[in-house]
């Protein structure tokens, strides 16, 4: 395994208008660069630079999302780079309200110039999207298999402990469906939420079987070193583990990680890392949350639709701060700056396994039945699954461990 992304457990981050300031460059500076590659906006100019076209003449400019407004004329669109500021608008062609423009992501806007009132028409939108994905490198060493899972939830009162162990059970004899696939395991991922925590919710207590999270650590640590010592384990945190809300979100502790054994690689939120060449980008998925909420074809049923929604925008979470705290670092860490073989999620506790261009996504689900919230929200999860995918020709199985 080799980490090629990882905030690590004492990330440095700010809070000040410069450092805002500083994270929204780059990811305009990082997006930009992604959307310019594309064959229709390579001539794309700034809006500073706008007003030395004659008027209504074809614009070309790349810029980041300020404001959307869907009016009863039709959409309006601020948009702003370094150089300023324009509205776009357009009032002629509904099928633009289908391009779901997200407040705070960088698109290429191809439309005409109004010198007269500042404005232009917009015709056109165009995202960064994927490139041309090189396939998986040549191996003569032995098959290696990668298991994903998520969502653990462990100390919770809804999670599955016979069906969890049936899980290790399978990876230490092969117990269960999909026996050989254990036998050639290199690999295990899991993408947050590995224990239930505490305050994550109001009156949550109230749905602890172990309310001290400390104790929920000792217990998942004290069940994954009862797997082989060759085994590579990678825990990655989500919004219910014990790190700060606000992503990207740290690792776990030093004093949380003593509770596990040797084998165990903590990482960030997001992270990402090659497992025998094989690129894969873990994100624990809390921005679906937004992406819900603003794009009508995204669902929790569904975790792909905004899976693939983050990899055509090349952003973790296109909307800055609104259901998912974010916290302004370095450099923006939610921009895919580099395409993976392999994308995956969790936090909807739904499962899905679909290529996208190239592009393995997976969202192993939860081993949690189901919360009151999700009564209450009439979701059911899908719970007590595993995705296990052969590195060596990145074909994925489905795993069912309930039964």
């Amino acid at each position: 395994m080799r980490v090629l992304e990882d905030l690590g457990e004492n990330p440095v981050s700010g809070t000040g208008v410069e450092d805002f300031a500083r994270y929204f460059e780059d990811r305009y500076r990082s997006l930009s660069q992604l959307v310019r590659r594309r064959a229709a906006m390579r001539e794309a100019r700034e809006i500073g630079n706008l007003d030395r076209g004659p008027q209504g003449s074809e614009v070309r400019l790349v810029a980041l999302v300020r404001e959307v407004h869907q009016t009863p004329k039709g959409l309006r669109v601020l948009l702003e780079d370094p150089s300023g500021s324009i509205m776009a608008t357009n009032y002629d062609d509904p099928t633009l309200l289908e391009s779901n423009l997200l407040n705070d992501e960088v698109v290429g806007i191809v439309g005409r110039l109004y010198r007269r009132n500042r404005q232009m028409q917009l015709r056109e939108v165009v995202r960064p999207s994927l490139e041309r994905m090189q396939p998986p490198p040549t191996r003569d060493s032995q098959p290696v298999n990668v298991a994903f899972i998520s969502d653990i939830h462990l100390g919770s009162s809804t999670f599955l402990k016979e069906v969890w162990e049936r899980f290790l059970g399978w990876i230490n004899n092969g117990d269960g469906p999909g026996s050989e696939l254990s036998q050639r395991l290199g690999y295990l991922v899991l993408t947050g939420d590995v224990v239930d925590g505490i305050d994550a919710y109001p009156d949550q207590e109230k749905e602890l079987l172990v309310t001290d999270y400390k104790e929920q650590y000792r217990l998942l640590g004290q069940s994954l070193a009862t797997l082989p010592p060759e085994l590579q384990i990678i825990v990655m945190t989500g919004n219910h583990d014990a790190v700060r809300l606000m992503e990207p979100q740290p690792a776990l502790s030093a004093s949380l990680q003593a509770n596990f054994p040797e084998n165990v690689t903590f990482l960030s939120n997001p992270a990402s890392f090659e497992l025998d060449g094989i690129r894969v980008l873990a994100y624990h998925g809390k921005s679906m949350d937004d992406l819900v909420t603003h794009l009508p074809h995204v669902s929790y049923d569904d975790p792909l639709s905004g899976m693939r929604e983050m990899l055509e925008r090349r952003h973790l979470a296109p909307v800055f701060g609104d259901k998912t705290p974010m916290v302004p670092t370095e450099r923006d860490r939610h921009v895919i700056r580099q395409v993976p073989h392999i994308f995956v999620t969790g936090h909807v506790h739904a499962t899905g396994v679909a290529r996208y261009k190239g592009v393995l996504l997976v969202n192993p689900g939860t081993w949690q039945s189901q919360t009151d919230f999700q009564k209450m929200m009439n979701f059911s999860p899908d719970p007590g699954k595993a995705v296990v995918v052969e590195l060596d020709s990145l074909t994925p199985h489905l795993l069912d461990f309930n039964t």
